[in-house]
């Protein structure tokens, strides 16, 4: 039987898709965009000079003959997709993403920090006598 329009793998599929044309053309479109927005902020001309056109002055020598430009060809073969390996009928997606290493450490090294902040502000105390209030469910001290 075919595959219909909502199928799990379909879905995926074209997911990928998207994902590969949005990194291919849409990226470096956006990128081009900004760097004429950034050129025009600054206020440094960013268009180059079109030629003329050589039909409608055929005495001029800098006239060219203008040719059509080829469209951009994006390749939507399984084998040039990155991750379409991982996709096939039955496979599972991890549902949690996986922390790096790195912002492990990044987040560690953020919470010293904020630990030593509190540390400053807070202020020295010695023992917590045992009959102050705590609360049920966390067992952890109720500060007045």
């Amino acid at each position: 039987m075919a595959k219909g329009a909502r199928s799990k793998v379909k879905r995926r599929w074209r997911a990928l898709r998207r994902e590969h044309v949005e990194n291919v053309i849409t990226q470096q479109e956006t990128e081009a965009i900004s760097k004429k927005l950034e050129a025009s902020i600054l206020g440094v001309e960013y268009r180059t000079p079109e030629p003329k056109n050589a039909f409608i002055y055929p005495n001029d020598p800098t006239a060219v003959i203008p040719k059509l430009k080829p469209g951009r060809i994006v390749d939507l073969r399984s084998s040039a997709i990155p991750g379409s390996g991982l996709q096939y009928v039955g496979a599972r997606r991890k549902k949690a993403q996986e922390v790096s290493s790195e912002d492990e450490e990044e987040d560690k090294v953020e919470e010293e920090k904020h630990q030593m902040e509190v540390e400053k502000v807070r202020p020295k105390i010695g023992k917590i006598p045992r009959n102050r209030p705590q609360c049920k469910k966390s067992k952890k001290l109720i500060v007045f």
